[in-house]
């Protein structure tokens, strides 16, 4: 039987404010749907503006990869500015994919989603909404597919002025007290009626169509918060007692109307029906409130928070917590679950973890998408773009040329940040040195770009600084300034001007974290552990802080210290591994056995071949008598994987030729031959280059050496051990190899050489290294290229005796293994 899936989507629902109404029994709803299945949280990801989330969850990608980048974009003609269109997408979302494998979809109310299009069931664009003061605007083109059902669901909304005071009570008890007047009872009165009608149509597509995916979204919790949250429990001391008494309901009795609305679908979806229900962010609460959003665009996104919701329950799935989960998990997710092929230009993660029987999975390149963007009249604009600015979300200027210069500056300030996200710092830089030179006034956009020059170490950072500040004085060059007077080694100066930043700005985690190991690593750590500890006490929700205070302490030696503030951190945000094994080392070295040892045991559990945990506690049962039990936690006899790795042009073909001169077998095909780059072959497969999407290659590379280069090493999964050999060479000889490989003259490149693209590789070689340090499962040989090509008999000595100690025992043929070493190839030199 063909699975079915009922995707909801409620923007900004966070776990904050739900717990508390499910442990009352005010979600009965969710609690059922819960009891039966698996919840967690859900990573968003940067910037956290809705349009761009839901449609990476959708899509699977980030925004620089998907083109929706703003609320707002330039009309396709040119000369005016409209509503973002799901039309703009540059590649497929979940339910076109699997139309295409006749899997039919109802898709109703997805941001974005105009124009609507055929995706086997009914979809329903996120224009159905938009209406008067007074009364309902006709449904613009395309806003209901098939268009012969556009009369059917424009009957099915519901006007703001429908909402009597009876409707309108679980939101405000005295609402017949109240006016029209009140702008809060107005607004609210018009996200029920949206949300009303989203129901209605959703409701009615389900009941009358044939489908087997419905995905729907809401964004009436979004908007619930951005207008009355700060009037929700606890009383805000800037929120008067008749304001409170007046408005303190509406959060909470938003999310019941939520659960209502969830009642109906889950009956009509059916008990054999898979159900995810999610969030693209959450939202700020309690103390974590502002009093002020900040008066730039998209500002309201500041009050979001980077966890949202992930709920879900089916026949194939799993029940219990989930951890470690992003929005780019849940279009592979889908996918997989009707057994179409995941993309592999898709950065999220397979959650195979949710299947009770888990299967393999196929891939492709890419879904790319072509598609035609529809123009709307200049009065449906208007409305829309109306629309937007009440919620605060956009400020246009009134001049058409000003308003779309503006649109263009801000998608690119959020492609940028996207790009950030990712950790593509060198595209980021390059865009973002760009959008600078094309809006020279622009503040926002010149200190983004300074502080990609200070992420990526850029020797433009200090003259940079001084032009930037003296154009735009801001605190924001006050942090800045005090970067660099670290980075000049005077801290007593770069904690003057942190204090100014922090006075200034407030409380805000992520400058204050960023501070606060800045000052810990130029020794400033009394003044680093204050920060933290402010930090961590102003945004409770968050693990940053506590676990950057753990981890300080544990390099200054006090356990005491490190297992609070861990353990804080865990209960912020239970999936964090790195946090556990702090408590676990730290209870050993204070003699708590107990605690250790429950602490190991819950990292093996989240990292299953981390031998360095599981060697402490079969150490553990042996000193405390278990000694069998201790033996059974020997995992089944298998050989490491031995992997050699690097950047390429870095001397991998090299180090693979060594191991087969000796008699190892590699794991290897023929789709890449021979050539003047490599002369004796580049010892890949195929295969490998699809890790991110399938790693069954593994299996079939038992016992073989396997070449994984950068990033796909980063992709290996952790349910195995491996020995690695990484093999180092001058990353300015590793650009230089690669620029000449790409058919570039030496003199040219050295002439003009990428020192900028050298040292993101630096960057992202150094967070590699970390990864893999920490990764619990991996045994690693750095091997300098260098010194193999000069030194070989000193390197194949400690090649095998890694190899060896790894529990590779062989006859080895160390006379082959530097034979195998051509130094006529060492030819990218900087000289």
């Amino acid at each position: 039987m063909k699975n079915k899936l009922l995707v909801i989507g409620w923007d900004a629902a966070d776990w904050s404010v739900l717990n508390p109404l499910l442990q009352s029994g005010k979600m009965p709803a969710l609690a059922r749907l819960m009891s039966g299945g698996f919840h967690g949280k859900l990573a968003s990801l940067q910037p956290m503006l809705s349009p761009l989330l839901w449609t990476s969850i959708a899509t699977g990608v980030r925004p620089h990869q998907h083109g929706v980048l703003n609320f707002v974009e330039v009309d396709p003609q040119g000369d005016s500015v409209r509503a973002v269109r799901g039309s703009s997408r540059k590649v497929k979302t979940y339910w076109e994919i699997l139309y295409e494998r006749g899997v039919k979809s109802n898709v109703i109310g997805w941001w974005p989603s105009h124009p609507a299009g055929n995706s086997g069931g009914v979809q329903v664009s996120n224009f159905y909404n938009r209406s008067g003061d007074v009364e309902l605007d006709p449904l613009l083109e395309g806003t209901v597919f098939p268009p012969k059902k556009s009369d059917e669901y424009a009957s099915l909304r519901v006007h703001a002025t429908e909402m009597t005071s009876r409707i309108l009570a679980p939101f405000f008890p005295h609402a017949d007290t109240l006016d029209g007047s009140d702008g809060l009872l107005s607004s609210c009165a018009k996200i029920i009626a949206d949300a009303s009608s989203i129901q209605a149509a959703v409701t009615e597509a389900m009941a009358t169509t044939e489908w087997d995916v419905t995905s729907v979204y809401w964004d009436a919790l979004d908007h619930f918060k951005h207008v009355a949250m700060k009037y929700h429990p606890p009383r805000a001391k800037d929120v008067s007692e008749e304001d409170f008494k007046k408005y303190s309901g509406v959060v909470e009795a938003g999310y019941r109307f939520h659960d209502m609305m969830l009642d109906r679908l889950l009956d009509l979806a059916g008990d054999d029906c898979h159900v995810l229900l999610l969030s693209d962010h959450g939202f700020t609460t309690g103390e974590e409130r502002l009093s002020n959003t900040p008066d730039i665009p998209g500002g309201p996104a500041a009050e979001h928070h980077p966890f949202g919701i992930l709920v879900g329950k089916g026949p194939e799935w799993k029940t219990g917590e989930v951890y470690g989960h992003s929005l780019l998990d849940i279009c592979p997710a889908i996918l997989h679950l009707f057994r179409a092929p995941l993309a592999e230009n898709f950065e999220g993660r397979l959650p195979r973890e949710w299947w009770k029987h888990p299967y393999s999975s196929k891939s492709v390149a890419s879904y790319p998408i072509e598609s035609e963007a529809l123009a709307g009249s200049s009065q449906d604009e208007r409305r829309l773009l109306s629309d937007l600015q009440a919620l605060g979300y956009i400020s246009l200027p009134d001049d058409d040329a000003l308003a779309k210069r503006a649109v263009e500056g801000d998608s690119r300030y959020n492609k940028v940040t996207s790009l950030l996200d990712g950790r593509l710092l060198q595209s980021a830089e390059n865009e973002s040195e760009r959008l600078f030179m094309d809006f020279p006034n622009e503040s926002r956009f010149a200190y983004q770009y300074l502080g990609i020059l200070l992420m990526t170490n850029d020797v433009r950072f200090s003259s940079e600084l001084t032009r930037i500040s003296a154009r735009f004085p801001s605190i924001s060059a006050q942090y800045f300034h005090g970067m660099e007077a670290l980075r000049s080694g005077f801290p007593g100066k770069a904690v003057q001007y942190f204090n100014e930043v922090l006075v200034n700005v407030g409380s805000q985690p992520n400058i204050e974290v960023s501070i606060a190991k800045a000052l810990h690593s130029s020794g400033a750590t009394n003044e680093a552990i204050e920060i933290l500890k402010k930090a961590s006490e102003a945004h409770s929700r968050l693990p940053f802080a506590p676990l950057a205070l753990a981890v300080i302490y544990d390099q200054i030696g006090d356990s005491s210290k490190v297992i609070i503030y861990a353990i804080t951190a865990i209960e912020r945000t239970f999936y964090l591994p790195e946090a556990h094994a702090l408590v676990a080392k730290n209870s050993l070295n204070l003699g708590d056995v107990e605690s250790a040892e429950a602490a190991y045991r819950l990292l093996l559990h989240m990292r299953p071949s981390d031998e360095v945990s599981r060697k402490a506690l079969q150490q553990i049962l042996k000193d405390s008598g278990r000694s069998e039990e201790a033996n059974s936690l020997h995992r089944e006899e298998q050989s490491p994987q031995i992997i050699v790795t690097g950047w390429p042009r870095s001397g991998s073909s090299m180090m693979m030729l060594m191991l087969e001169a000796t008699g190892l077998e590699l794991f290897r095909d023929t789709h890449r031959e021979a050539d003047d780059s490599n002369p004796y072959g580049y010892f890949e497969h195929e295969a490998i280059t699809r890790t991110h999407v399938d790693a069954s290659w593994l299996d079939l590379a038992k016992g073989k050496v396997a070449k994984v280069l950068h990033p796909q090493f980063r992709q290996l999964p952790g349910d195995r051990s491996y020995l690695v050999i990484w093999m180092d060479r001058p990353l300015t000889e590793v650009v230089l190899s690669q620029e000449v490989m790409l058919g570039k003259e030496k003199e040219t490149v050295m002439n003009h050489f990428p020192f900028g693209k050298a040292m993101q590789m630096q960057v992202e070689m150094d967070a590699t290294l970390s990864w893999a340090e920490s990764a619990g499962n991996m045994q690693m040989l750095r091997v300098s290229h260098n010194h193999c090509l000069l030194h070989t008999k000193e390197v194949v000595q400690s090649v095998v005796d890694f190899l060896e100690k790894g529990g590779v025992h062989r006859t080895w043929n160390f006379e082959a293994m530097e034979n195998a070493v051509d130094s006529a190839l060492y030819r990218s030199r900087l000289t």
